[in-house]
């Protein structure tokens, strides 16, 4: 049984490569598709946790997948180039493959799992679905032409459970820091609303916001898990200024 445990991570990731592939060629057919890849995280998961669906642990690891997913559904929707939809694919195979292989050794392996494991590769998770979840937000904004408070209050729900699924993960406890979610929320939707007004593209100006999500949350989280110091604030500071000013730099601005 282990064995067949051990292959999971292969096999699914390479059958839900060989979806969005099939998606991207069968356009038409893009929601079908969209269902069986969605239905494939979720019995790779099901399975490396025997089954045990309805267990809190359980709930807790399917979040994230679940919501990568989703952004990168809805985000290759608005994506034309065809090297940024294999970028956008690729960086969600290797994503999930990375998470399902770190799943199968903390549950299965625990002498191979790496500490900290899982909490790094979901972070990186986080990131990808809020650039994806972000950019398509602007995009419906910009190809709707709709006020941005109409996507606010699902965005805000949306990053939430990002929010709680990242304090799960590290173990901090929830219900004392109510205040740090509302906190982070409240700069969350002040930004969102902000980014829209400057001339660059919906990719952009998700991109950006990534960065700053990047530099607040990780030294938020860091200070809740009295982990905070000069070193930890130095280097999220440095990678998140430097993605936000190399974004903007690079950008072509309107």
């Amino acid at each position: 049984m282990i064995l067949f445990h051990r292959i999971i991570p292969i096999f699914s990731t390479l059958a839900i490569l060989i979806l969005w592939e099939s998606a991207l060629v069968y356009d038409a057919r893009y929601p079908i598709f969209f269902g069986v890849i969605m239905t494939c995280v979720f019995l790779s998961l099901a399975q490396l946790f025997h089954w045990n669906i309805l267990s809190r642990q359980f709930i807790g690891f399917i979040v994230t997948p679940f919501l990568l997913t989703l952004g990168i559904g809805s985000f290759l929707l608005f994506l034309e180039d065809a090297w940024l939809r294999q970028l956008v694919i690729g960086l969600h195979v290797v994503s999930l493959g990375l998470f399902l292989e770190s799943c199968f050794a903390y549950l299965h392996d625990p002498k191979g799992y790496q500490p900290y494991a899982l909490q790094n590769v979901t972070g990186y998770m986080h990131l990808i679905t809020l650039w994806s979840v972000l950019s398509s937000s602007y995009a419906v904004v910009l190809y709707f032409q709709m006020s941005a408070w109409i996507v606010v209050v699902p965005l805000i729900f949306f990053v939430l459970v990002i929010l709680l699924t990242t304090l799960w993960m590290n173990k901090i406890a929830i219900r004392k820091n109510i205040l740090f979610l509302g906190v982070n929320l409240l700069l969350f939707v002040q930004f969102f609303l902000a980014m829209q007004y400057l001339p660059l593209s919906w990719l952009v100006n998700g991109l950006v916001l990534v960065g700053v999500y990047y530099i607040v949350f990780n030294i938020s989280r860091y200070h809740l898990m009295h982990s905070l110091n000069a070193r930890v604030l130095h280097r999220y500071v440095f990678f998140g200024v430097t993605l936000i000013f190399g974004v903007l730099l690079t950008a072509r601005w309107l």
